[in-house]
């Protein structure tokens, strides 16, 4: 494994390389199937290959990983689900990963998204433009295109920044 690493995500357990080639590498805890093998550990970082495409940007949580290919279209695996599309590219939509804990997050065309258990994209953040967005354990901070940030969800100790 002798490549450049062009994008990187970390989960509860498990890590995610992205190379300049476009190969993932991942290793680390496998009990939900976040690094799509049989094994619960991997030690030994292996080679992501069910892709026929190149990917493009990786993001990781508990127990999930989520890759956007080069097409456009965005995968899902772990968390008691394998590999599965949530979404195909239409119209080339610009889609960005944001970092996430428990529940993924995308942008697509400025809307902000959160895949739910049952892999459906909901919408969360409509009424905004957004530009960036993360979530820790229970709440959620987004950019939007003009500086302003909106916080919601749990807000205990602080974690909003509001009262």
């Amino acid at each position: 494994m002798n490549n450049t690493i062009a994008d990187f995500a970390l989960g509860k357990d498990h890590s995610l390389l992205l190379l300049k080639n476009g190969e993932c590498v991942g290793f680390g805890g496998n009990v939900y199937g976040e690094l799509g093998v049989f094994e619960e550990e991997v030690i030994t970082p292996i080679i992501i290959s069910d892709f026929s495409i190149e990917i493009d940007r990786v993001a990781a949580g508990y127990g999930f990983s989520i890759f956007l290919l080069s097409d456009g279209s965005l995968y899902y695996q772990g968390r008691g689900h394998k590999l599965e599309c949530l979404m195909e590219a239409q119209n080339k939509r610009e889609i960005r990963l944001c970092s996430s804990l428990f529940e993924p997050l995308f942008i697509c065309e400025n809307e902000l998204f959160l895949i739910d258990e049952n892999l459906k994209h909901v919408s969360i953040a409509s009424n905004i433009q957004c530009e960036d967005a993360t979530a820790g354990h229970g709440f959620c901070v987004a950019l939007d295109c003009k500086g302003k940030v909106y916080t919601w969800g749990q807000g205990a100790d602080g974690k909003l920044g509001q009262n």
